[in-house]
Order: C-alpha cells, then structure tokens, then sequence
C-alpha cells in the first residue's frame, strides 16, 4: 500500500448513522480490492 495508491483509490461511503460521532459505539471497515479479495474488520468504541 503506497500513499499514491491511496490518493487515486475510489472511496465510498456507506451508512452514516445520524447521531454524532461521540455516539458511535463501533463502526465497521470493509475494502475489497482490485482483485475482489474482502478485509473486513468491527472495531469497537474501546478501540478507536
């Protein structure tokens, strides 16, 4: 992973809950890249 590769990657966005961010009590990360392999990951509030 390079910062070019990063700075001319497609990103979206999926679901953003309404409350603040201070709310959350996790959120989910899910990539799939280029060549479909899925890493998705769960991290909890005691982790951010």
């Amino acid at each position: 992973m390079t910062e070019e590769l990063l700075m001319e990657a497609e990103y979206r966005a999926g679901e953003v809950p309404e409350e603040p961010a201070e709310e959350w009590e996790s959120i989910t990360i899910d990539i799939t890249d280029t060549d479909g392999e899925r890493t998705y990951v769960h991290v909890g509030k005691d982790q951010l």
